[in-house]
């Protein structure tokens, strides 16, 4: 091989590479994107108070604080060390659903934490008896349950849209 072409093929892996990298950080801001969303729309209806100006603001405010959680927490990196000392294929089900548990505990309950605490600096005005605690409780009880069914529904979708948009193989990592 001639050293133009060596040099090519050895930029062409480096490139491959630094994509390969970019999966997890971009599977894990699409996840929480994707659960703010959820999330978003989740706690006002079952508050029973569903206002699209506050939904749009904490879909807004929520979006962001999974960008960052996404930028600086390795979730698909814990998510695939949990499963691997787990044992767990990431292609069967049984990986699937612990790996989405992964990344659900790593998202839902500090999206939710902040979601309720707007919510709750919002309205403890109008309502004296709103316990924060009681709110944040029972938005977990129903975001950690939905959070996991869409995290599982959607992940194999969200690692074809990142391969996809890295422009890399088709193949779930």
């Amino acid at each position: 091989m001639m050293d133009y072409e060596k040099k090519d093929s050895e930029d062409q892996e480096l490139e491959l590479k630094e994509k390969m990298e970019s999966v997890g950080p971009m599977v894990g801001i699409m996840t929480g994107v994707l659960l703010s969303l959820v999330l978003s729309i989740l706690g006002p209806i079952a508050s029973g108070h569903f206002h699209i100006v506050a939904f749009l603001v904490s879909f807004l405010c929520s979006s962001v604080l999974s960008i960052i959680i996404g930028l600086f927490i390795p979730v698909k990196g814990i998510a695939d060390t949990v499963c691997k000392k787990a044992g767990a294929d990431s292609k069967k089900i049984g990986g699937r659903l612990l790996w989405s548990l992964m990344a659900n505990l790593l998202f839902t309950p500090i999206i939710s934490f902040f979601m309720v605490l707007m919510a709750y600096v919002r309205n403890s005005h109008l309502d004296s008896s709103i316990s924060f605690h009681v709110m944040f409780v029972k938005n977990l009880l129903v975001s950690l349950p939905v959070g996991l069914i869409v995290v599982v529904i959607a992940m194999p979708f969200l690692h074809k849209m990142a391969y996809k948009v890295l422009k890399l193989d088709s193949k779930e990592d």
